[in-house]
């Protein structure tokens, strides 16, 4: 809660789900640039040694490090079952779900 800028009381507690969705979502986008553009900075320095990078077969950026979400196939939800039963047990003490 911190990293996106709420504290846990206003969070849980007076945002709505589809606000929390969309501070997710947002979070996790910029995740994904982070990481997108530090692979791509590693994979420029390392092209000086260009001949290397090649008999290891490497060549682009994603040959480095595959990320989940590069070739996930299916679909995902917002939360996992666990995920969804953790926050029912914040917000409510129990295991309604």
């Amino acid at each position: 809660m911190g990293e996106v800028g709420y504290n846990r009381n206003e969070f849980l507690h007076e945002l709505r789900w589809w606000e929390i969705k969309a501070i997710i979502d947002g979070y996790r986008k910029r995740e994904r640039t982070y990481l997108l553009m530090t692979r791509w900075s590693t994979y420029m320095i390392m092209c000086t040694g260009m001949a290397d990078l090649r008999k290891a077969g490497i060549n682009s950026a994603s040959d480095l490090m595959e990320f989940s979400w590069e070739n996930d196939e299916k679909r995902h939800t917002m939360f996992s079952k666990e995920e969804l039963k953790e926050i029912d047990k914040m917000l409510n003490g129990g295991d309604g779900i």
